[in-house]
């Protein structure tokens, strides 16, 4: 019966939903008994199964939290604001690969459905994951509103929640974008390419977003899926993806975003009309994204070694 127990417990650690709550509850308890820096290396020890240590970054999630407390730049605070980041594309010479605004709000009451296609997306520009595909048939509009207007009031650079500064000042607005038709079948299929001082060394690809979300990790040149698991569960090997047709025409636009940026993350989509930026990321999963075997962690984060100069202490100001 005790090892029966020990393995529910080692399988429910080990589901993304199950783990996020327990982290949740985990910085709760500790979050007024220990300072910023304690309380970091303390939760994602926790939630990621070593120790986890700020001054001493080895790891892919462990840089990306030094970051968070050592470095700051007004480049990544632009493009972390997904309206204004389209702007930043179009001076760089990438318009053609941005998706249509077709309106921004202050908040959801502004909204005039008549002014919308029937088929669009409702996003937040300065958040995670508030992303609502809209189709006037049949979408509950006074939910997808309501869910906006909450996450108008999150702060993603507040230190109670991410403590991403990249985030801290963006206004809120709500946005419309035009849909996206997949490359191939009805799942629009996104890559995400990180890039270490111009050149994408690895990424993960999300698809199945509307069941059961799934993530394939891979290496771009050349386009090679591995077995390595990133959060999420790998899709079974008949639904793993394929190298898109575009994808050619991806990793350039990749190159040409990356080359601005000693690290960035780029999300990109395979569509009907070729590849299309998604946006830009800088704080991959807030540095708490496990990877099995954990050894890829340590692997991943060798490559922050050239792009940033990690020297003494981490500020804890």
């Amino acid at each position: 019966m005790e090892k029966r127990s020990s393995w529910i417990l080692n399988h429910l650690s080990d589901n993304t939903l199950f783990s996020r709550i327990q982290c949740k509850l985990f910085f709760k308890k500790w979050a007024d008994k220990l300072d910023e820096i304690s309380l970091t290396n303390k939760v994602h020890s926790k939630c990621l199964h070593y120790k986890f240590d700020l001054n001493n970054p080895r790891t892919f999630n462990e840089y990306l939290c030094w970051l968070k407390f050592n470095y700051h730049n007004d480049l990544w605070c632009r493009c972390a604001d997904k309206i204004e980041v389209k702007q930043f594309l179009k001076e760089i010479g990438l318009e053609k690969y941005v998706p249509k605004t077709l309106a921004v709000y202050n908040c959801s009451k502004e909204i005039n459905l008549d002014n919308l296609p029937n088929k669009f997306i409702l996003k937040t520009n300065h958040d995670s994951g508030s992303i609502y595909r809209c189709d006037k048939s049949h979408s509950d509009f006074t939910h997808i509103f309501n869910s906006l207007d909450v996450s108008l009031r999150k702060d993603y650079s507040s230190k109670d929640i991410n403590h991403e500064w990249v985030y801290e000042n963006i206004v809120p607005k709500i946005f419309a974008e035009e849909i996206l038709i997949p490359e191939s079948g009805n799942d629009l299929i996104d890559y995400k390419f990180f890039c270490f001082n111009g050149k994408p060394k690895f990424g993960f690809i999300g698809q199945e977003r509307a069941k059961n979300i799934k993530f394939t990790v891979f290496y771009p040149e050349p386009f090679t899926l591995t077995k390595i698991r990133y959060i999420y569960l790998r899709p079974k090997n008949k639904n793993r993806p394929c190298k898109p047709k575009c994808y050619d025409e991806m990793l350039d636009v990749v190159k040409k975003v990356a080359s601005h940026f000693s690290f960035v993350r780029v999300d990109m989509y395979a569509t009907s009309q070729g590849p299309r930026i998604g946006e830009l990321t800088f704080f991959s999963q807030s540095g708490n994204g496990k990877f099995t075997p954990t050894k890829y962690d340590f692997k991943f984060g060798e490559y922050f070694k050239d792009c940033f100069a990690i020297k003494g202490k981490v500020n804890n100001n």
